[in-house]
């Protein structure tokens, strides 16, 4: 255990050459596994990481095939009850969290076509693109599948793997699921309570988006919003987190926040992309009303008094202004 939280930008090493045919699976329906050789960890997976040690909880608590599956399912479930429950007009709403559960439907049947699918190839042997991995795991009783062989497989049968270098859409990002959802959880990630910096992104989207192009009765257009707000933005790091889904989800988690329909717990690797769009969001902000970007901060204070929502709890002045000021600085 350290004393101590690991430097920012820690570096983690991966030398795996394999996994196993339910993990395969995964990579399959579209979820990022890490097999490039090595990989920065974030501040804020490195902060989170040492308060698990420090509590004696497992980092490292990887979720199987089916309880990812699982989780999508319930998740879909929990918030389409309480979108029922909590904003019983907001039909809108209701129909997206219902769609929701049918995409969990969907990925059920998908993630059986690729089991079978690779259980009938595997079944030709020698014969067999995919090649089993009897080197490094010579006792295990679990079936392990090459990495390159697994590749050489999907790209036969245009399946695209979510890779840092693969721009193609996988499977669960056809279907409409954002694979930051739960890569996290995938690989073992615990969820990290992001609820007032959602709200915060809330308020600061409704307040740029107070225009007749931008808003809606109960929020704002999505869609509209982001052309609105990338059309000029260039992404010089290339982040991942600012893609078209991803930033959608934000949103959607954002004002479900906003309407107590959400409980703001996301992954790591979410929290990222979400301080990612907070950070985009103040520049065109600051763009968009005319805030010169001073280099000690003070635009940042301006932004933060014309954001705030009286009496809403985490979303003080001091707050608001620490949360955007820690956002800008992750771009």
């Amino acid at each position: 255990m350290q004393n101590t939280p690991r430097p920012f930008r820690d570096i983690e090493f991966n030398f795996k050459a394999s996994l196993s045919l339910e993990d395969a699976v995964l990579a399959l329906l579209g979820w990022q596994f890490d097999f490039e050789p090595f990989r920065e960890v974030t501040e804020a997976e490195s902060l989170y990481a040492w308060e698990l040690e420090q509590n004696g909880i497992p980092v490292d608590d990887k979720l199987s095939l089916y309880e990812v599956l699982r989780d999508i399912k319930h998740s879909a479930d929990s918030t389409y009850v309480q979108a029922k429950n909590e904003d019983p007009e907001n039909l809108e709403l209701i129909n997206e969290c219902r769609n929701e559960i049918q995409k969990a439907h969907d990925l059920f049947e998908l993630a059986r076509q690729y089991y079978c699918d690779m259980v009938d190839e595997l079944a030709r042997g020698d014969q067999s693109v995919l090649r089993l991995d009897k080197f490094t795991r010579p006792t295990s009783t679990e079936t392990y599948i090459t990495w390159n062989s697994l590749q050489l497989w999907a790209s036969k049968h245009n399946i695209a793997l979510y890779t840092a270098a693969n721009l193609t859409k996988t499977a669960i990002q056809t279907l409409g699921i954002d694979p930051d959802e739960i890569s996290d959880r995938v690989r073992g990630h615990k969820t990290v309570n992001a609820k007032d910096l959602l709200m915060t992104l809330a308020n600061l989207a409704i307040r740029y988006a107070d225009t007749p192009k931008l808003k809606k009765p109960d929020g704002i257009n999505r869609d509209a919003f982001f052309k609105e707000i990338f059309k000029s933005y260039e992404n010089p790091k290339g982040h991942s987190g600012l893609g078209r889904q991803s930033v959608d989800t934000r949103l959607k988690q954002a004002m479900q926040v906003r309407k107590i329909a959400f409980d703001g717990q996301i992954g790591p690797t979410e929290y990222t992309n979400l301080q990612y769009l907070v950070a985009v969001l103040i520049i065109k902000y600051a763009e968009k009303f005319t805030i010169s970007q001073d280099a000690d901060s003070l635009w940042i204070e301006t932004i933060a008094n014309q954001i705030q929502a009286p009496m809403t709890s985490g979303q003080d002045i001091s707050s608001i202004v620490e949360r955007l000021k820690t956002a800008y600085q992750s771009l």
